[in-house]
Parts: C-alpha cells; structure tokens; sequence
C-alpha cells in the first residue's frame, strides 16, 4: 500500500492548542448553544464558495448555526454579494487570513471543504488529527483518500448545494467520535511516515500501511 503524505506534525498539534481567535469559538463546544463551522483555505474559484454559501442557507432552514469563513483571496468581493444575496450576514463571518488557522480546525464543530477541485485537500487531514468532523466535496481523488470513502466523514458531489447541506446537518446531529477522527488524521503523520519511507529506501518491508 501506498505510504501517505507526511501533513501532521508535532507543530501543527501544538499551534492548535492556541486560543480562538473569533468570539464564535470562544465558547467550549460542549457547552455551545450554536454548532460553529468552519472553512479554512484561499478565497479561489475552484474552493466554490457560492455552493457552501448556498448551502449553509439551506442548512439554515433545518437548524440554527454559524459559518466562520477563514481566509482570502480574489474572489472575497463576490463571497461577500452572495453572502449579502442570501441574507446570511449575521450568521457568516469572514474574517480574513489567519497566521495560525489551527486552533479555529480545532475548536468548530464541523469544518466543511466544498471545492470543486482540490488534489490533497490537507485542510481535511489537519481537522481529522485534531478530532473535527469534516464533511467534503468529492473534488478529485484527495478526499477519497483521506476519508478512506466515507467512513471517517461524509462525501458528496462538487457543485450540489442540497447534498452538501444535507451531509452537514446530519454529521452535526450525529458526528463521528473524536478519537475515530484522530485516527484517521494518524495515518498522516509526519515521523511516522518518514520512518516508513525510510525502511523503503533501506529495503525493508513498508507493507500494513493504511
């Protein structure tokens, strides 16, 4: 089996364990009255914005929430008209590039990747080791991959705003344990893989590998 690409490292760990930067995630979850999710990446055409915005309106019709939006890039200024267009600008915050975009994968609820293309989406491997439910677009063999087909977060079509909804409400009513979660994000670890792509080189049987 193929050896996975070393994402998870000691540092990003420890940067996690920083405070929330936003004042929807200062509350701890398990006291939070309203699930806050989160998308961490660039504001570019193929993340597909306009779908998550158009279906976290439809995720609204079925439940309260909040969708914190960290990042930026060219297309902030159309994000920001359908967010006005869709009347979901109490309810989503953009506020912009974050130094240390770990702590806000750690603290949501629910972190949510609706591209349309995206080859290694490492966004969904960081939430994974920090035990966040993730819910993804099936944008390319990535998310495929990293959510070993659905069994450590829910997949759906690219461009189906309905479908991502759905996925959404129904990880948030029921998401996966945190320490299934985390196991799926070990399976990126950093020395562990070196290790392992060490023994290739010398030789040694990398077999066993998820």
């Amino acid at each position: 089996a193929p050896i996975p690409n070393p994402i998870v490292t000691p540092e990003m760990i420890a940067q996690a364990q920083a405070p929330a930067e936003h004042p929807w995630l200062a509350e701890p979850k398990a006291r939070r009255a309203v699930p806050v999710l989160v998308f961490a990446g660039r504001l570019e055409l193929e993340k597909d914005l306009p779908t998550l915005l158009r279906a976290f309106a439809r995720l609204l019709e079925r439940r309260d929430a909040r969708l914190l939006i960290v990042g930026d890039g060219r297309l902030r200024p159309e994000i920001e008209r359908e967010r006005a267009r869709l009347g979901l600008d109490e309810r989503v915050a953009m506020p912009g590039w974050a130094a240390n975009p770990y702590p806000s994968l750690r603290l949501a609820d629910l972190v949510v990747l609706s591209s349309f293309w995206d080859a290694l989406p490492t966004v969904l491997i960081e939430s994974l080791a920090l035990g966040t439910p993730v819910v993804s677009t099936e944008c390319g063999a990535g998310p495929r991959e990293i959510l070993d087909g659905g069994r450590y977060g829910l997949l759906v079509p690219p461009r189906d705003p309905e479908a991502l909804a759905q996925a959404m409400a129904q990880t948030l009513a029921d998401p996966l344990p945190a320490e299934i979660l985390r196991a799926g994000g070990a399976r990126y670890e950093a020395q562990r893989n070196a290790d392992l792509y060490l023994k290739l080189m010398l030789g040694e049987s990398a077999t066993g590998v998820a």
